[in-house]
């Protein structure tokens, strides 16, 4: 079987969502995806645009499908000159779980606690096949609902992202703090009052 690469982490600029109902899956294709690595909480939190401690509230499937506007500039819109069919533009979409996470506690970012955000990550049910990427652990299959994440802007300022698979999504239970990816980080977080000072100064 054949995997497909797909850039993980990024704000895809100009890509629209439908709701899509979700069929028991045949398959799964597992998929690697390429992303930039901190290496160092510090590093990490400089590049977020958000840092935040919440709870996971429950998460939903869609189809992403890159948007035609009229924008002929491909630096600007990366479809310019681009003409798709229905079912070219089917075929183009990527299927993403959406967590929305109810805010406890902001570290960084222009967040406010009590209020809730949509986390997208790649991954989902498309056409009867699961697609999933190796290194991403979906929010909602967190052992503990309680999370710390690292987030940068999907396309919104409040639609958001995990900073990568790896440094992004965090487990909260108690004082320990685990990495929700598989695939470990080369850093780990000994304390939440490591989170909290690394914030601070990156502000």
């Amino acid at each position: 079987m054949v995997a497909s690469t797909v850039l993980l982490a990024l704000p895809l600029s100009g890509c629209g969502a439908s709701e899509q109902e979700v069929p028991t899956p045949t398959k799964t294709i597992v998929s690697h995806g390429d992303f930039i690595e901190y290496l160092s909480l510090e590093k990490s939190v400089e590049a977020a645009d958000a840092v935040i401690f919440g709870t996971w509230v429950d998460s939903r499937e869609e189809l992403l499908f890159p948007i035609m506007d009229d924008e002929q500039d491909p630096a600007k819109n990366p479809q310019a000159g681009v003409e798709l069919t229905e079912e070219e533009l089917l075929d183009s979409a990527n299927p993403v779980t959406i967590s929305t996470i109810k805010i406890t506690k902001v570290l960084k970012g222009k967040l406010a606690a009590g209020g809730t955000i949509d986390v997208r990550q790649f991954g989902g049910v498309k056409d009867g096949v699961r697609h999933a990427d190796s290194d991403t652990t979906l929010l909602k299959e967190s052992k503990s609902k309680n999370l710390l994440l690292l987030l940068t802007y999907w396309a919104e300022e409040d639609d958001f992202t995990p900073l990568n698979p790896i440094e992004g999504a965090w487990a909260v239970s108690g004082d320990k703090i685990a990495c929700l990816s598989e695939a470990e980080p080369v850093f780990s977080i000994k304390s939440l009052d490591e989170v909290v000072a690394k914030a601070k100064a990156s502000k």
